[in-house]
C-alpha cells in the first residue's frame, strides 16, 4: 500500500478491512470497499469544537456520525473498520538519521526520541507509528505521532456502533499514496487546522513539513493564496537546491473555494504543471482523499 504508515495501535498490520473511515475536523468521510474497487462513499458534518491544552480537539459527536454514516454504506460484510486520523490530531514527520539501530526496538526509542520536544503534549502519552523508506544516501523514516486519548476516543466511537477498528493510521499518509507516480511530486494539502506540504518521487517523501493554522487559513482569498505561496516557494528552492530534485508537478487537495484559483497561483508562480490530486470524489474537500488514497494506493 505504498506510503501508509503501519497502524498507530501498534497490534496488526493492514488486514484490508471493507469499510474505511477518514475523520476530519468538521466532517467524517465513509466507503465500503471490495480490494481497490470502492462500492459505496457517503460523508458527514460535524459539530465543531474547541482545542484542548495539546492543541487537538476530541470531535463532539462523532460516534453519531458514524452510526448514520455506516447505516447509509450498508450491507457490511465485515464489522472490521479501517480508521484514518485527521492532520490536526496526527504529526506527520520525516527523520533522517546517519544510521538505523538493527532492532526494531531501538529504532523505536530513536524515532521517540526525534519527537520529544516538537510535540505539544510527551511523547510517553502518544501512540507512534514508522516505517523505513527505501534505501538512499542517508537513511529516512517516515513517522507519525497521536495523543493516546484521541486515538482510543475516535476507536471508542467506532466500537460504541458496533464495529471494529483493525487499523489506525494517518489520512495524510494515505493521501501521500497518491503522489509521486511521476517524477517529483509536490503536494499541497490543507486541513482545517493544518497545512501539509510534501515532496514525494518514487513512493519515497523526500521532504515533509506540517504548518499548524489554529485558526484556520485566512477568510480573504488574495491573502490566503498569498500566505500558501508564502510557504511552496521558500520549500521548492530548498527542493532544487539541497535535493537536486526538479518538481514535476504540484498536486492541490483540500482548499475548497480557493482550489482552482490556487492551482492558477500556483503555475503561474512556479511555472510548473497543477492539478486536483488525482483520486477521485470532490478534491477540494477538507475530507476524503485520505480515505481514497488509502482505497486505491
Amino acid at each position: 500500500m505504498g506510503l501508509l504508515l503501519q497502524a498507530l495501535d501498534r497490534l496488526l498490520p493492514d488486514p484490508h478491512p471493507p469499510l474505511v473511515i477518514e475523520i476530519g475536523d468538521r466532517e467524517i468521510a465513509g466507503a465500503r470497499r471490495e480490494g481497490r474497487k470502492l462500492l459505496a462513499s457517503c460523508r458527514r458534518e460535524l459539530p465543531e469544537t474547541a482545542l484542548d491544552q495539546t492543541g487537538v480537539q476530541l470531535p463532539d459527536g462523532l460516534a453519531v456520525a458514524i452510526e448514520g454514516m455506516v447505516a447509509e454504506l450498508a450491507p457490511h460484510s465485515s464489522r472490521m473498520t479501517a480508521l484514518l486520523l485527521p492532520d490536526s490530531a496526527v504529526r506527520l514527520a520525516l527523520f533522517e538519521f546517519e544510521s538505523l539501530p538493527r532492532r526494531a526496538g531501538d529504532l523505536r526509542k530513536a524515532v521517540e526520541a526525534r519527537f520529544q520536544g516538537s510535540l505539544p503534549y510527551d511523547v510517553g502519552t502518544a501512540r507512534v507509528s514508522f516505517q523505513r523508506q527505501r534505501p538512499g544516501p542517508r537513511p529516512t523514516v517516515l513517522a507519525a505521532a497521536a495523543p493516546l486519548a484521541y486515538v482510543r476516543h475516535c476507536e471508542q466511537a467506532v466500537r460504541l456502533c458496533g464495529f471494529v477498528p483493525t487499523f489506525v493510521s494517518a489520512a495524510a499518509a494515505g493521501t501521500l499514496n497518491m503522489v509521486g507516480a511521476e517524477g517529483t511530486e509536490m503536494l499541497l494539502r490543507l486541513s482545517a487546522r493544518a497545512l501539509t506540504v510534501a515532496a514525494v518521487a518514487d513512493r519515497t517523501v523526500k521532504l515533509l513539513r506540517r504548518i499548524s493554522l489554529p485558526g484556520g487559513i485566512d477568510p480573504d482569498p488574495a491573502s490566503a493564496i498569498r500566505d500558501v505561496m508564502s510557504d511552496v516557494l521558500p520549500t521548492l528552492a530548498f527542493l532544487q537546491e539541497h535535493l537536486g530534485a526538479e518538481i514535476s508537478r504540484v498536486l492541490l487537495t483540500g482548499f475548497g473555494v480557493l482550489q482552482e484559483p490556487l492551482l492558477e497561483a500556483v503555475a503561474d508562480s512556479l511555472a510548473v504543471p497543477s492539478d486536483s490530486l488525482p483520486v477521485g470524489g470532490d478534491a477540494a474537500a477538507e475530507c476524503g482523499p485520505g480515505l481514497l488514497g488509502y482505497v486505491h494506493g
